[in-house]
């Protein structure tokens, strides 16, 4: 397991074939909220990390959306990694 860029995605797809790649994310409400608690990033930034998009594309990706408890995320993470 690697936690590694979207932007190099495609770079790592080609050099490991059978790479499963696995997307966390969160509406972007949730994700607003969380990154106010963190208070990294106000105003304008704050805004400027919401809006950023990306595009993720592969036949093999996983998406795991992180709504709830960081628990379910986990187990859900966990699942794909056994394969299940």
């Amino acid at each position: 397991m690697v936690n590694g860029s979207r932007a190099y995605l495609a770079e790592a797809a080609a050099r490991y074939p059978e790479i499963r790649p696995v997307l966390v994310t969160a509406p972007e409400d949730i994700r607003r909220a969380r990154l106010q608690k963190r208070n990294r990033e106000t105003g304008p930034a704050l805004a400027e990390r919401l809006e950023e998009r990306f595009e993720v594309a592969h036949p093999r990706l996983v998406t795991i959306e992180n709504r709830g408890a960081l628990a379910e995320a986990g187990e859900a993470l966990a699942a794909v990694l056994r394969g299940s």
